[in-house]
């Protein structure tokens, strides 16, 4: 049962990974990239193919910088959520405790220290 578990995981990560190079290379063909999506959805639409790296508030501007990176738009949705979905196939074949959590906080930090040497070219 967990390889069958497994595999779906591996599966659905290969995907939203697929979904996060559609978005990036050829935007209108990404899930709500389409004309159909932007009209049913068109904020949805926006924020998914958009870069949304500036904000006016400036704590908004740190939190989407930061620690909530990954809800900039949906390149940074997708990549997270792939690399969750993998690290959980990876984890749960090894039987962790409470292992997806560590996962989302270890991205967490992954992806702050990523961002903060990334736009501050502190390291």
């Amino acid at each position: 049962m967990t390889l069958i578990f497994s595999i779906v995981l591996v599966i659905l990560s290969g995907v939203l990974f697929g979904e996060r190079n559609t978005i990036q290379t050829i935007p209108h063909k990404s899930w709500f990239g389409t004309d159909k999506m932007k009209t049913k959805f068109p904020k949805l639409s926006k924020w998914w193919i958009s870069n949304n790296w500036y904000y006016d508030n400036k704590y908004i501007q740190w939190l989407m910088r930061y620690p909530l990176s990954f809800c900039k738009d949906g390149i940074h949705l997708m990549e997270a959520s792939s690399l969750t979905l993998l690290f959980t196939t990876i984890s749960i074949n090894i039987n962790f405790i409470n292992v997806y959590l560590q996962i989302v906080i270890l991205y967490v930090i992954f992806g702050t220290a990523f961002n903060i040497s990334y736009h501050d070219n502190i390291i």
